[in-house]
């Protein structure tokens, strides 16, 4: 759930420079799905439990209706319905 604010732009400055949105490149159809950018392989190996690798490993496991919500309710109201 902390990744939801932190892509929004309204969690503070030392989240958002963790997770950092997915820019193709080049022009993809993936630009718009919200995913997040993942850690260099490298960091994942000694350091699988940080909030650097888990929140864009999750956060890129959600349906693209889930990531795409507008607000932080329908996040939440989608995010149940997907779960459960």
């Amino acid at each position: 759930m902390e990744a939801y604010p932190a892509v929004k732009g309204t969690a503070p400055a030392y989240l958002r420079k963790i997770v950092r949105p997915y820019t193709p490149a080049r022009p993809l159809c993936s630009a718009t799905s919200g995913r997040l950018m993942p850690p260099p392989l490298w960091s994942c190996t000694s350091r699988s439990r940080l909030l650097s690798v888990l929140a864009p490993r999750c956060w890129n496991d959600l349906p693209v209706e889930v990531r795409t919500a507008e607000t932080l309710a329908t996040f939440k109201r989608r995010l149940k319905a997907h779960l459960f």
